[in-house]
């Protein structure tokens, strides 16, 4: 498969997935709980498909508007506890997808949230600019060893086009399988759609009071 195809689907994208006039929604392709897994590579600073195929060269941002996500603590993946956040998006072979975030990159996350909460939005009513930055490890035995972490920037969607996303995904069952532990400490999510006998406790995200003016 072609890269562009890997690519996230853009704004012009999503509104193209939903006829108005018969009120049909474009073939998405998702398998419940198993979203193709897109990974943040931190010690090259770029970002891939699996682990295994490219999908930005290093230190490239990669902008996707996520149609579901979750912040939470758990001990996922063989991994201690800790803080992640997982980001659901739709590609341009319109395949639903995840990217899973942990460390600093998960707070500078929470820090974008608390900005645009008084911009009346939420992570699902903008399109998300990923950018890998190069920081150094300060710890002694780390030997100024460099990784990435990830900033945030967004733009944010107009009305028309958060209605028309809401149109095609609320009640999706947006989830992925081997990160749910039922044992997680919510945090923050919206649109998170799991088996309720998986995840009886989810917090919702607090969504704006009205939609914002079109642009």
């Amino acid at each position: 498969m072609k890269t562009a195809t890997l690519l996230p689907l853009n704004a012009t994208g999503i509104d193209q997935l939903f006829n108005a006039e018969t009120a049909e929604v474009a073939p998405i392709a998702y398998l419940p709980g198993r979203p193709r897994q897109y990974r943040f590579d931190a010690s090259r600073g770029m970002f891939n498909l699996k682990g295994e195929t490219p999908i930005t060269k290093p230190k490239e941002s990669l902008t996707l508007i996520p149609i579901a996500f979750r912040i939470f603590r758990d001990s996922i993946l063989g991994q201690s506890t800790k803080r992640w956040a997982e980001l659901f998006f739709l590609n341009q072979g319109n395949q639903v997808c995840n990217l899973l975030l942990h460390g600093y990159s998960v707070d500078n996350l929470m820090g974008l949230n608390e900005e645009i909460f008084y911009d009346q939005v939420n992570l699902c009513q903008i399109e998300l600019t990923i950018t890998p930055v190069e920081r150094t490890s300060k710890a002694p035995e780390a030997k100024n060893s460099r990784f990435f972490i990830a900033e945030f920037s967004f733009k944010r969607l107009s009305a028309e086009a958060i209605a028309r996303q809401e149109s095609v995904f609320k009640g999706m069952p947006l989830w992925r399988e081997d990160t749910l532990t039922g044992d997680a400490e919510p945090i923050l999510s919206y649109n998170y759609n799991p088996p309720a006998e998986s995840c009886p406790q989810v917090s919702v995200a607090e969504p704006a009071t009205e939609l914002p003016a079109a642009a």
